[in-house]
């Protein structure tokens, strides 16, 4: 679908003219030479290399990846009290997380990126939000958890009658007394 955008004036005689016009179209196609949207960052090369405006060095097993104090320091309260230790220009020493894992966290602090929350990522990222302190993050993990655990009950409760089988996701309490133990095991 194309959008036109037209400025129109109006004449003397009451009648309008058209002054401008133009697409939606072409102006995208301008935009696109000056910001090249459809090329995606390599989020390793982005980082593996040393670029314009790094100022700390974070070693991870062996390999060196450049940051910056700010973007870190804004989403992290343990990276910011590192840094504010950290007064020489000395190189951040983490031995025990792994290079991918630690990427994925960084697409998230970065704006560049257009990270995503998956089953391959979820687990580490909670781990490394948790470590770091990193509360939008985590907050961001607790949503994916919930709305992929919300799908297992959706499934679930299509597939079995909850009731007969005591799902272990909806609570079965019988009000008369009945049952004496409570088969709610609710994950949440």
């Amino acid at each position: 679908m194309m959008d036109i955008i037209s400025v129109n004036k109006k004449q003397n005689n009451g009648s309008i003219k058209r002054v401008h016009s133009m697409t939606t179209q072409s102006i995208s196609k301008y935009t696109k030479k000056l910001i090249n949207i459809d090329d995606k960052i390599n989020v390793h090369d982005y980082f593996l290399h040393e670029r314009p405006f790094t100022n700390v060095k974070i070693i991870l097993n062996q390999q060196t990846i450049w940051c910056d104090k700010a973007s870190l320091s804004a989403a992290s309260p343990i990276f910011r009290e590192l840094f504010i230790k950290n007064t020489k220009d000395e190189s951040i020493l983490f031995n025990d997380i792994d290079l991918n894992d630690f990427l994925s966290m960084l697409e998230f602090i970065y704006p560049i990126f257009n990270p995503e929350i998956n089953e391959m990522n979820i687990s580490c990222l909670i781990e490394l939000s948790y470590r770091f302190q990193y509360d939008i993050l985590k907050h961001a993990c607790q949503i994916y958890v919930m709305k992929y655990l919300s799908t297992i009950r959706r499934v679930f409760g299509n597939t079995h009658n909850s009731e007969e089988e005591g799902d272990c996701f909806v609570s079965n309490n019988n009000n008369n007394g009945k049952n004496e133990h409570n088969k709610q095991r609710d994950l949440m």
